[in-house]
């Protein structure tokens, strides 16, 4: 440990032993009943931020250049009080709260200690900050135990005791973060590692965009309801704000979701992410703005739970994709489908004819009117699945098209070119 680290070291232990009496004196003279420990610390906040161990554990900061350069205080200024506040509020009040809930009583647990203040030298010495950011997935189902997707980026496993953590009451007094049964359908989630220098935004975002790429493209993958709710992120260094965050993107119901990767589709899965993760996240569509509709309501269909509604999604997404006229919408669209995926004059034929009678449906919704073809009322079920499958590999065509095509007509032409052919 170096010198000045030890002297960190006294100064922080003479401070949780100055802070013990006064809990103790507060819960004996002044509340005469026991109260939590965290409640106790803020009735004594004055008077523990007034201790002249406060000032000591100060000074001692700001003389090391590299703690008081990673936290951005002035290299040996005098301590006024408004430096001395500085310090208390952004860094050792946190550290009194988190040793105390450590402890089963107002009680100097060198062991304790030792183990946190190794936790917050490591954060003092380090310019950045460190976390693992985790996005249980519900409905993911797969036999292996972790997918490799890039370097920071997996999806793996969960364990028990996340399981558990999730399910159970976080406090007597609190909810669990969601409903047990909820957490019990969680065996999987999206893993990233993430860091910021200190002083500078927690830009989170960007591993937001990462796992909602992942989850674009096990949709276009395969046919399947996958999503994530939420993320917990976990500090790797000691943190000022203590443990685990939690922040939730949506609700819906967990159990509800259906995808399920077969261990010889991994392989295949990986290539896909790799082929076409970084254009999904960055949205990069080589100058393809419309595919960016399409992605979207792609998206929306596929966590809409009503038929209707996920077949008014599909028909924009499928719009975007193949429309730029504004007559013979329905002929345009199922012809250029039929071409766009069709192997064999017959497997042509059949998407044309079904995108056909998919639009009717689509055009009679949109309307208000009761979905039929030919008087017939008819059952969305056998629609919208197909309608989704052809969705998604048109995307995943179209995606894979914009490298050779400058832009969507140049698309459109190449597809009249073959309808004649």
């Amino acid at each position: 440990m170096k010198t000045i680290s030890r002297r960190l070291y006294e100064k922080i232990k003479l401070l949780i032993i100055a802070t013990s009496k006064i809990l103790l004196e507060c819960r004996k003279s002044k509340l005469k009943r026991r109260r939590e420990i965290a409640l106790l610390l803020l009735d004594c906040e004055k008077e523990i931020s007034e201790l002249p161990e406060v000032r000591a554990c100060a000074e001692t900061m700001i003389s090391d250049v590299a703690i008081a350069t990673n936290l951005s205080l002035d290299v040996g200024i005098s301590v006024e009080k408004l430096v001395i506040e500085q310090v208390y509020v952004s860094y050792l009040r946190s550290f009194l709260f988190q040793y105390f809930q450590k402890v089963n009583d107002i009680v100097f647990d060198k062991e304790v200690f030792g183990l946190q203040y190794a936790k917050f030298e490591e954060y003092l010495y380090s310019d950045s900050i460190k976390y693992i950011i985790i996005a249980p997935l519900a409905g993911f189902k797969n036999g292996v135990d972790v997918i490799e997707l890039q370097k920071n980026l997996r999806i793996r496993r969960t364990s028990k005791e996340e399981i558990d953590r999730l399910g159970k009451p976080r406090h007597p007094f609190l909810p669990s973060i969601i409903d047990p049964m909820d957490a019990s359908a969680l065996k999987y989630a999206l893993e990233a590692s993430f860091s910021h220098r200190k002083g500078s935004p927690e830009n989170i975002r960007i591993i937001d965009k990462e796992f909602e790429g992942v989850v674009t493209v096990l949709r276009l993958f395969k046919s399947g309801t996958v999503d994530f709710f939420f993320t917990q992120q976990m500090p790797l260094l000691w943190s000022r704000y203590g443990g685990i965050a939690y922040r939730f993107k949506k609700r819906s119901g967990y159990l509800f979701l259906n995808y399920n990767l077969g261990k010889e589709e991994v392989d295949d899965f990986v290539e896909l992410w790799k082929e076409l993760g970084h254009t999904i996240v960055n949205e990069d569509f080589h100058g393809h703005k419309y595919l960016r509709i399409a992605v979207i309501r792609f998206n929306l269909g596929s966590e809409e739970k009503d038929l209707e509604n996920k077949l008014i999604d599909f028909f924009v997404a499928f719009e975007a994709l193949l429309l730029l006229e504004t007559l013979e919408l329905s002929y345009k669209l199922a012809l250029r489908t039929a071409t766009l995926l069709g192997e064999s004059p017959k497997e042509k034929k059949e998407i044309f004819n079904f995108m056909r009678e998919a639009y009717v449906l689509r055009s009679r919704i949109v309307h208000g009117k009761i979905p039929k073809i030919r008087k017939k009322i008819i059952d969305l079920k056998d629609y919208v699945p197909r309608l989704e499958d052809y969705l998604r590999r048109s995307i995943v065509k179209y995606l894979r098209m914009t490298i050779d095509f400058a832009n969507q007509k140049d698309i459109l032409d190449s597809l009249n070119q073959k309808i004649l052919e």
